[in-house]
């Protein structure tokens, strides 16, 4: 995973964590907790809020499927 895209990564939950977090990164970190989060279920997500017109998600979305699932686990958590 490229350093740059972990660090935006942990600038946008930063962001959303300041604005008491979008719906998109709490059903993520929902679905990381009950161990159900994985590329397939990213992608589902972002097709969603791309349909309705979420560009800051289907951004983040993005970043994410660049990055291993351990890695996507971790982060999420960290930032719970």
């Amino acid at each position: 995973m490229g350093l740059d895209i972990r660090n935006t990564v942990l600038e946008y939950l930063k962001k959303q964590q300041d604005n008491n977090l979008s719906d998109f990164v709490n059903y993520l970190k929902k679905s990381s907790n009950e161990g159900k989060l994985n590329h397939n279920s990213i992608r589902r997500v972002v097709l969603q809020r791309f349909q309705e017109n979420d560009r800051s998600a289907v951004f983040f979305g993005s970043l994410l499927l660049q990055m291993d699932n351990e890695d996507i686990y971790t982060i999420l958590n960290e930032k719970s």
